[in-house]
Order: C-alpha cells, then sequence, then structure tokens
C-alpha cells in the first residue's frame, strides 16, 4: 500500500469478520482503519481478558518490510538499536530519532531472516524510511493493509495456539527476556506467531487471516474465546502501564510544542553512546530529560486528561485514562515532575470535587 490518507477510512483485512461479530455496531478508527470499539459489553470483553481468552484484530498497525544486504546496517543507523545483533527469529523495541535527536516514532522490529526485516507500529513514517534507505542495498516496502493482525491474550491464550495446531509457540521466558518470534508449525509460511509483552500477535498475509482467525476462534470456543474492541484494549494498555505513540507522546513531525518533544531516555531508551545512529550527535549534545517522567497514577475518583495542578503550580500532564474493573480504582498515565515521580508518593490535588487522592504506583519506563 503506497498512500494510506488520513482523510479515508478502510477495512482490515479481518473487517468481514469482526463486523459480523460487532454486537453493538459501535466503531472507531485506528491508523485509518475501522475497528470495533466494544463488540457485545466492555465488562464480558473485560472478563476474557482477565479469566479466558480475548482475541482482537491488530491489522490497523503500520507494517514496513526491510529486505537487502544491507538491512541490518540501515536499521542500526536509522534507529537507536543495533538490529545486527538481534537474532533470526527474535524481536526488539526500537525507536528512530529525527536529525535534532527527537523522537520521530517506536515500534517493535522482527528479524525474519539474515536479510528480512518486519517493523509494526502505531507510527507512519514509511517515507522517511525509504528517503534514508538511499545509499543502501535494502528495499523498504509498506505492507500497511496487505498483512493481517490477530492478538491472543488470557490464561488460556497459549493452551488455544496449541490446539489449534500452531506449534512453534516459544517456550516461556523471564520478564527480562527479549520476546520471541518464530513460524508457527501450522502453515508455517504464511503465519508469524510473536510472543509480545501483553500475550501474543499472529501476522500473516492479508488473504490467509480469516482463515487464521477461524481456526482460533473454532478451537478458543471450548475456553470461552471473546473478541474485544478498542475501549477495553485502551483500558488494558493503561492498566499495564503500556505508552502510546500519539497518545502520551509525540512524534516529533507531530508534536505541536516545543515541550512536547521527546528523547529516547525519555521514553526509556537508553542508546549506546559509542553507537552511531541518525541524530545521535546531537543527542549527546543536548540536556538529558525533558524534567519529568511518565508514571502510572491510581485514584479513587475519576480522573481527567489535562494538567495537574498542585502546590507550586502545574505538578504535570495526564494524557491516558481508564477505569480498572478489577481493582475498582482509576489508573492514568500521566507526565510528573521528576521530584514527584516516586511510585509510593501521594497527589493531593484539588478537583472540581473537592481534593483528589492520587498515587504514584510505577514509572512507566524502569
Amino acid at each position: 500500500m503506497s498512500d494510506v490518507s488520513g482523510r479515508v477510512i478502510l477495512k482490515t483485512a479481518l473487517h468481514a469478520r469482526t463486523s459480523a461479530l460487532c454486537a453493538s455496531d459501535t466503531w472507531t478508527r485506528v491508523c485509518s482503519f475501522a475497528v470495533p470499539l466494544v463488540y457485545s459489553s466492555e465488562r464480558e470483553e473485560c472478563e476474557a481478558l482477565v479469566a479466558r481468552a480475548g482475541i482482537a484484530d491488530i491489522s490497523a498497525r503500520h507494517c514496513l518490510r526491510f529486505d537487502g544486504p544491507d538491512a541490518a546496517g540501515f536499521l542500526g543507523f536509522a534507529t537507536t538499536h543495533d538490529a545486527a545483533l538481534i537474532g533470526l527469529g527474535q524481536t526488539a523495541r526500537v525507536v528512530w530519532c529525527d536529525d535534532s535527536g527527537w523522537v520521530r516514532g517506536e515500534g517493535l522490529l522482527a528479524r525474519l531472516d539474515e536479510g528480512c526485516f518486519e517493523l509494526t507500529s502505531v507510527v507512519c513514517d514509511h517515507a522517511w524510511f525509504a528517503d534514508g534507505a538511499l545509499g543502501f542495498n535494502v528495499r523498504v516496502s509498506d505492507r500497511t493493509g496487505q498483512r493481517g493482525g490477530i492478538g491472543l491474550r488470557g490464561p488460556y491464550a497459549e493452551a488455544i495456539l496449541e490446539l489449534a495446531g500452531f506449534l512453534g509457540v516459544p517456550e516461556r521466558a523471564s520478564r527480562e527476556a527479549e520476546p520471541a518470534v518464530r513460524g508457527s508449525g501450522w502453515r508455517q509460511s504464511q503465519v508469524l506467531l510473536l510472543r509480545a509483552a501483553e500475550g501474543f500477535e499472529l501476522w500473516m498475509d492479508a488473504a490467509g487471516a480469516a482463515v487464521v482467525w477461524d481456526r482460533l476462534m473454532r478451537v478458543g470456543a471450548g475456553f470461552g474465546v471473546q473478541p474485544v474492541g478498542a475501549r477495553v484494549l485502551e483500558h488494558a494498555r493503561i492498566e499495564a502501564a503500556q505508552p502510546l505513540a500519539g497518545t502520551d507522546w509525540s512524534p516529533s513531525p507531530l508534536a505541536m510544542r516545543a515541550q512536547d518533544l521527546r528523547t529516547p531516555q525519555d521514553l526509556g531508551v537508553e542508546p549506546d553512546p559509542l553507537r552511531r545512529f541518525n541524530g545521535s550527535e546531537a543527542l549527546a549534545q543536548r540536556r538529558r530529560g525533558c524534567g519529568s517522567r511518565l508514571v502510572q497514577l491510581s485514584s479513587l475518583r475519576p480522573l481527567a486528561r489535562g494538567e495537574l495542578i498542585g502546590k507550586g503550580g502545574s505538578a504535570g500532564m495526564i494524557t491516558s485514562v481508564a477505569a480498572s474493573p478489577a481493582t475498582e480504582r482509576h489508573v492514568a498515565l500521566a507526565w510528573i515532575r521528576d521530584e514527584l515521580a516516586r511510585p509510593g508518593i501521594s497527589l493531593g490535588l484539588p478537583g472540581t470535587s473537592g481534593v483528589l487522592d492520587i498515587d504514584v504506583v510505577r514509572l512507566c519506563h524502569s
């Protein structure tokens, strides 16, 4: 797909399946694609993620393919991560910066073959990568809309994958280990199975996406698998303290103010100071940090996006909010001043209905 305009709403590879299951007929737009906001009810979908298994259409993400002998070398220069160190069948979280060292985007980079990588992200930056590849023996192709993505998470997710015949499920690893990605034993040449932090992801060509979805739904019926819409996925993301580009931080081309710009360190990425990558020289000369840290907050009262005002002026800015059914509390992600961004600290901030008691639960990048 050479051009995806932000003014149009497109259908994902799984639209025929998701539209038939979307009883609420409520939709939202993700990266120019229409996806269900809620299938049946938020409570049912939350219960599925926590107690059984939830399946989701994640095909709306942008997908770039890098093929060629110089693919690893180019990606090692374009991003802050040395792509040559990514083993076959492994993934890495990568960020890429503009010439001034500000972050343009982040995504998950998978090495499929010696000279083949695939990058999935919510940030659309195909033109920037294509321009930067000039002079390298690498071909950059935009696979957005040509790939189908299925997310599967919950206690029974792995059991469903095994019974469905996806034999390449990576063995369980420690929290510190990199996520793993392997070709599935079932239709191995077509399905890519990835273990992400929040569960599993399956990626395949758009033409075969419905077949994989149907198989997972049939096998998962005995486990109570439930389609999960964008709203519940968003709440789960905030509860897991996973920031989202364009919501919790702005890619540099979209930043409206200088204070919205972020360095890799602000997003929890510590580049090798001895490596040369795009923007590394400017980054080395800049004062580290933006003066704030991204944290997860918790409160008994509803929170709202916007500025937090406390003693001494602004305490920070809330960027994402959600209600947590499991804890019966309200959670949020926020950029908080460095001196306040410590787990366990309590913020007593004035609100419209009295003082809001807000606790800092954890740092989002630690």
